[in-house]
């Protein structure tokens, strides 16, 4: 990870640890399971869809999910699970794209 990211990276996850509305994942079990429901319920075609992504968070109000796009961009990806264990139809799961956190 080279050091842009990795301030970048390091800003977001003081904010999320300041926001009382989402918690870090900071465990392989939290990590590898939001993985495994992101690649179930991806379909072909979604924005997400053979992207590779890295899970930073989940929000505690709903089934919201924080991803960082592992493409150097800085770009991250709110996307809404339903947590059903199977392929959704488009235009689900509902996600929006963000530039990244500058602050």
């Amino acid at each position: 990870m080279d050091s842009k990211r990795a301030n970048r990276r390091t800003k977001l996850l003081h904010l999320l640890a300041r926001s009382e509305d989402w918690h870090v994942l900071n465990n392989s079990r939290e990590y590898e399971s939001v993985v495994r429901e992101l690649q179930l319920e991806l379909p072909e075609g979604h924005a997400l869809s053979g992207v590779s992504v890295i899970p930073v968070a989940r929000r505690t109000s709903n089934d919201d999910v924080l991803l960082e796009i592992s493409d150097g961009s800085g770009r991250l990806a709110e996307v809404h699970l339903t947590w059903r264990g199977s392929r959704e139809i488009l235009p689900f799961p509902e996600t929006h794209i963000f530039d990244g956190v500058e602050h």
